[in-house]
């Protein structure tokens, strides 16, 4: 398998009705499960995978933490935690980044990644970039 291809499976993973559904718009069921996600994938998955499951994830959990309805499922601290982790997965993001090659905007088409809001990934990951 390619880098490519392996960024878009890894992305295609997280983003699975098994996955993501079942949360809804519960920003600590999303983190559990990506958690146990994590768990697994880290032990047998390759970096081209983490990097796209990674992308997703973050993906995912802006989503939500950005969702004018995110107050009535998700308490203060829940919000702030996610904010936390985007930031984490994007630290990592760029850390698998620079160990494959791989530049946002290989990363951005090999995902085809935009959150909600119609914003490109790329700046999604910048917005997080200039959060530390």
């Amino acid at each position: 398998m390619t880098v490519r291809s392996e960024i878009a499976r890894g992305a295609a993973e997280m983003f699975s009705d098994r996955y993501v559904s079942r949360c809804g718009m519960h920003l600590a069921c999303l983190e559990a499960r990506f958690d146990e996600i994590n768990s697994k994938s880290r032990q047998k998955d390759s970096d081209g995978f983490m990097l796209g499951a990674r992308a997703e994830q973050v993906n995912e959990i802006d989503s939500i933490a950005h969702d004018d309805t995110r107050e009535l499922f998700n308490t203060h601290q829940e919000i702030v935690s996610a904010y936390n982790l985007c930031r984490e997965y994007v630290t990592e993001i760029r850390k698998l980044q620079k160990r494959l090659g791989i530049d946002d905007d290989t990363l951005v088409s090999a995902t085809d990644l935009w959150n909600s809001q119609g914003v490109h990934m790329k700046a999604l990951l910048a917005s997080y970039d200039g959060a530390r």
